[in-house]
């Protein structure tokens, strides 16, 4: 029998005592006993034992009751046994939550790398922002855990006398967190995993310009000039769900991100930051590119690609995974681009293993609705950090800064989940790990679109009774219930 997509293992076959005795002939008998010995031996070589507390201290090797496990003792049940018994008592739990998933929809659940449920885990599904942990890990091993995003200012010619003739260009070297002080891009977000744009005026104001003859010029070629990526609503700026594209954007081209020019944007913010610090520019900030052979006079270097990769999965930032996968473009591809990007992000995944089969990669957020994901894709991701990784660590939990704070606090998961949540109109996904009362920790990956039937929230109360329904794994007897009964006295 089957309960919506989990697949139980065919129940064992129980043989009934007959009231009526009958004696086996002898070539019977002989067969019987050699097949029983066989079964036995394999059942001993093959099924390793359940790890069980002795209440009287270590084994002392013996046969009896009070110090090693008789071979014939119940106890010796092997893990495949259990483990049956476990999955059956989790397709009862969570069978009929996930019955009421859409029919465009996947899961899967992993205990040390073995799959204990799952519905279609390899039908892709749109991701959402669960496409953030695959762009985050590749980011650090395509770019380097500690590499740095630099910001440069140059000019073509030293100051003199604390006057630069000409102009002062800054250089965007990628960075997606360059921010002033009193802009915060994610309520709760350590101010350690920005870039301080006020810190680059003082660093500017330190080599003793006083004057500037010409303008402060913004450069963002670095990356080309396509501002949002495949599929896209036009919306996205608007609303701030992301920054226009740019080597070069500060506070994610605030106040007016659809329709700033990110490099002009940038190089007014700093024009400000300069007069504020006594230093006089003649000129209007502009867009432009900086001359060759020239000096640099200044520079400010972002977190480190791990600290970034932290930010994106755990306040799911839009533009810090965009512009990781530019970045990735121009270092794997040569091209900073979205397309050089997500291809590069695509081959390193086959690369090392992952099954990214009917996977479909649009742009590095998840934003775009183009993009398809399975649950067996998203979980390999967690895995391939395992639980104790750095992706672990970058996960959200519930009722802390994060993507959870406001989701499953003062229930039973609430310090048991770390996450990564995916939210897009009428899709939700949730892959992450789940730490078990029994003291396992499993791999999970929801991910689905709503149908007529369903809306995104009660999609989300889906994923979250599902989860609730896993921590009862594995329901198996005690094993203490297993141990051979003392004869009673008579």
């Amino acid at each position: 029998m089957s309960t919506d997509g989990f697949e139980e293992p065919p129940a064992p076959v129980v043989r009934m005592r007959t009231s009526k005795r009958t004696r086996p002939s002898g070539r019977t008998a002989a067969v019987l006993g050699l097949l029983g010995t066989v079964g036995a031996l394999v059942w001993i070589l093959t099924g390793p034992a359940v790890d069980v507390a002795s209440s009287s201290g270590p084994s002392s090797g013996t046969s009896s009751g009070t110090g090693g496990t008789p071979l014939a003792s119940l106890r010796r049940v092997p893990r495949w046994a259990t483990a049956t018994v476990g999955e059956r008592a989790l397709a009862q739990a969570v069978g009929p939550v996930v019955s009421e998933l859409p029919e465009a929809s996947c899961l899967v659940v992993r205990d040390a790398g073995r799959t204990i449920a799952a519905r279609d885990p390899d039908e892709v599904v749109v991701p959402a922002s669960n496409l953030k942990p695959l762009t985050a890990t590749a980011a650090v091993e395509l770019l380097g855990a500690e590499t740095r995003a630099a910001t440069t200012v140059v000019a073509g010619s030293a100051p003199v006398d604390g006057v630069l003739r000409g102009d002062l260009t800054i250089v965007g070297g990628g960075d997606p967190v360059l921010t002033t002080a009193g802009y915060e891009p994610y309520e709760g977000i350590p101010r350690e995993l920005l870039t301080s744009f006020e810190s680059l005026a003082d660093a500017i104001a330190a080599t003793g310009i006083r004057e500037v003859t010409g303008s402060v010029i913004g450069d963002d070629t670095r990356y080309d000039d396509l501002r949002t990526a495949p599929g896209w609503r036009p919306g996205y700026l608007a609303d701030s769900q992301v920054a226009p594209l740019s080597a070069l954007v500060v506070d994610d081209g605030a106040p007016s991100p659809a329709t700033v020019d990110p490099a002009t944007q940038a190089a007014t913010v700093m024009t400000a930051r300069l007069q504020e610090r006594g230093v006089r520019v003649a000129g209007a900030p502009r867009r432009g590119v900086a001359p060759d052979g020239a000096t640099e006079l200044a520079r400010i270097e972002s977190p480190t690609v791990a600290q970034l990769a932290e930010g994106l999965v755990r306040f799911s930032d839009n533009t810090t995974a965009e512009l990781l996968v530019k970045e990735i473009g121009r270092r794997v591809r040569g091209e900073g681009s979205t397309a050089a990007g997500t291809s590069a992000v695509l081959e390193w995944a086959r690369g090392v293993g992952l099954p990214v089969g009917g996977a479909v990669l649009a742009d590095g957020s998840g934003l775009s609705r183009d993009n398809r994901l399975s649950c067996s894709t998203m979980v390999a991701v967690l895995e391939r950090s395992g639980p104790d990784g750095p992706l672990a660590g970058w996960l959200a939990r519930p009722g802390r800064a994060g993507t959870l704070d406001d989701r499953m606090v003062g229930t039973d998961l609430t310090d048991r989940v770390r996450a990564k949540t995916g939210s897009l109109d009428g899709v939700r996904s949730l892959s992450g790990w789940l730490d078990l009362p029994s003291g396992r920790v499993v791999a999970f990956a929801v991910g689905a679109v709503a149908d007529g039937a369903s809306t995104s929230v009660g999609l989300e109360s889906i994923e979250e009774r599902i989860l609730a329904g896993t921590l009862g794994y594995p329901a198996v007897p005690d094993p203490a219930a297993l141990r051979p009964r003392r004869p009673s006295p008579s």
